[in-house]
């Protein structure tokens, strides 16, 4: 086959979770309360950014022929 497969590992570089992130912007969120319409969608502007960020940077991975195996 002329096709080639290439595997690269990288190190575990610490750092906050996604999911943690989520948990602590809904925290934030919380601790506002429902008054504080601005500030929610601060949060909420923030929350929408982070994800674009990560599925704009896995399509140029994936555009790129790169499978991320750690992404959930």
């Amino acid at each position: 086959s002329d096709e080639v497969e290439v595997h690269v590992f990288q190190p575990f570089i610490p750092g906050m979770e996604l999911t943690d992130y989520f948990k602590q912007l809904n925290q934030r969120s919380e601790e506002l309360g429902k008054e504080n319409d601005v500030a929610q969608l601060g949060l909420l502007k923030e929350a929408i950014g982070c994800w674009i960020a990560c599925l704009k940077a896995t399509k140029q991975l994936h555009d790129n022929s790169v499978i991320h195996g750690d992404l959930h």
